[in-house]
């Protein structure tokens, strides 16, 4: 299969002119995803770069017009680096690298994982934009669940222009990380005697130990409490005081539980003993 980007929009793109385009895949900080517990592949070396030198790509032209997905001729004419933060060159640049893929659970997710980039920047992950980044060092994470394949190229266009007293910017390290969704074992959340029922004990075990903060949210009970975990699990009192449920008045409050990117909504009723 071949990819999708010509000459035109490669110069375009790194021309950084912006784009409704590009709009929708912006990335920031805030979308980082923790490393912990979680799988990882350093994808930092091994990389191949070109400068754009006035209107003109260094390498050779025939190739531009359409770039495989994954061919071991496909970086014949760039030059080649260890890893992208040592090249020492600025201006507009082009960095890519090819990595295979192989599916280790049916349910798992993959992201990449930037650990810092200095500049304005476009990713491409087999010829689909993927990624249009603005800020500066800062790592962010990228959902490329439905884009990967078996095997696959990714491109980073950027813009490497300093000013008199800057050094070039580039990137740091780049990961592929692997989750699956990680569900809840075991829970409870009932009054607690020991506190003459005016606080509330929550429990909870997860399936796995990746995720290290938890929220638990009772809208009615103005509670939204952060939780730490440690090993996947949680022992929590909480102030509260809430109507006790009986059989004439059975009240019920909503009860969210929030992490990662799941969350558990349940109705849950306090009662005496």
């Amino acid at each position: 299969m071949e990819q999708h980007i010509t000459d035109t929009s490669l110069d375009s793109f790194l021309a950084f002119g912006y784009s409704t385009e590009f709009e929708k895949h912006r990335v920031s900080s805030d979308l980082l995803l923790p490393l912990d517990g979680r799988e990882a592949e350093s994808l930092s070396e091994d990389w191949f770069f070109t400068l754009k030198e006035g209107n003109q790509w260094k390498e050779n032209k025939a190739k531009r017009k359409s770039l495989p997905a994954f061919s071991p001729d496909f970086f014949a004419d760039w030059e080649q680096t260890a890893s992208m933060d040592s090249v020492c060159a600025e201006g507009n640049m082009l960095y890519a690298r090819q990595f295979l893929y192989s599916r280790q659970d049916p349910n798992e997710k993959v992201f990449l994982r930037f650990g810092g980039l200095d500049s304005k920047a476009v990713i491409f992950l087999n010829a689909e934009c993927i990624a249009f980044h603005e800020e500066e060092s800062k790592s962010f994470s990228i959902d490329i669940t439905s884009v990967v394949k078996q095997e696959n190229t990714l491109l980073v266009a950027k813009d490497a222009s300093k000013g008199p007293l800057d050094k070039p910017k580039h990137l740091n390290t780049v990961s592929l990380v692997r989750t699956i969704p990680v569900t809840i074992e075991n829970w409870s959340l009932n009054l607690a005697p020991r506190y003459d029922f005016f606080a509330l004990s929550l429990d909870i075990a997860l399936s796995a130990c990746c995720a290290k903060t938890m929220r638990l949210e009772i809208p009615e009970l103005g509670i939204a409490e952060e939780l730490h975990l440690s090993n996947g699990r949680v022992h929590a009192i909480i102030k509260a005081e809430p109507v006790i449920w009986t059989v004439e008045n059975p009240k019920l409050y909503e009860v969210r539980l929030l992490w990662d990117d799941q969350r558990l909504v349940e109705a849950i009723g306090f009662k005496k003993g």
